[in-house]
């Protein structure tokens, strides 16, 4: 599909030339936005309460209504920056992580009710699925670098996942999340597709206080056998403290049990 032939939706081009308008100027007025884009000022108007409502912009009710950029473009733009840092830092790292076990290597972030694979370097003994593309969401209670993210990555997180899970599953998750943080890596075998696995360990940034990412190695279960487990889990508790130092990083590898 070429994307130069499907067109734009109007309503977000106007959407994104507020925003733009907003770049240059501190608050707006509609008068000010139905002069700058030449639409109606109950089209602005309409617009912009939109924009409000998810968090984009702000309205200020003074003598005269005026609208600035939202909070809610402060944390995607936190998001957006910490993510493409990710990228760069880790991409080289499941590279040569990839290379040296020959099996796919992949990088997931939080992001809401799942982890996202934010990057996936196909190994020259691949694994064909789709559950594992970039941009792919992976339950956090199952699979080598989202359970790795999971017990790494906060109780806010975890309780959060115990909570959507039945009460008879919890104690198991609760004893699968001590144990990956005794380890300090997690091994997955068959749990998200009964014939892949992976061993995943967890990834920091600066802060330091919970897991940002997960890292993982994954390949057909018979490729994570007792016998290469031991190789497997240092290489990628290697990677994994090799992107934590890039991006800053500077505690103990992994961290102690608190």
């Amino acid at each position: 599909m070429d994307p130069a032939k499907i067109g734009t939706i109007k309503v977000l081009d106007k959407a994104a030339t507020i925003l733009d308008v907003l770049r240059e100027r501190e608050r707006v007025t509609p008068a000010d936005l139905v002069e700058s884009i030449g639409e109606s000022r109950t089209t602005v108007v309409r617009i912009c309460e939109t924009l409000v409502r998810h968090g984009l912009l702000e309205r200020e009710d003074t003598s005269r209504v005026s609208y600035r950029l939202g909070l809610g473009l402060v944390e995607l733009g936190v998001l957006t920056r910490r993510r493409l840092s990710i990228r760069g830092v880790a991409h080289p790292i499941l590279t040569e992580l990839s290379e040296k076990t020959g099996d796919s290597t992949n990088l997931v972030v939080k992001q809401d009710d799942a982890a996202v694979c934010l990057i996936r370097v196909v190994g020259s003994y691949p694994v064909v699925s789709q559950a594992l593309d970039e941009g792919g969401r992976l339950p956090y209670d199952r699979g080598g670098s989202s359970l790795a993210l999971l017990a790494f990555g906060g109780k806010e997180l975890q309780e959060s996942v115990l909570a959507r899970l039945a009460a008879y599953q919890r104690p198991a998750l609760r004893d699968r999340i001590e144990e990956i943080r005794e380890l300090g890596y997690c091994v997955s075998r068959g749990e998200f597709l009964p014939e892949t696995g992976a061993v995943g360990a967890p990834v920091f940034d600066a802060h330091g206080d919970e897991a940002v990412a997960g890292v993982s190695v994954s390949g057909v279960v018979g490729r994570l056998s007792d016998s290469r487990l031991p190789e497997l889990a240092d290489a990628v508790m290697a990677a994994g403290e090799a992107i934590s130092r890039g991006l800053a990083y500077t505690g103990p590898y992994p961290p102690p049990r608190n």
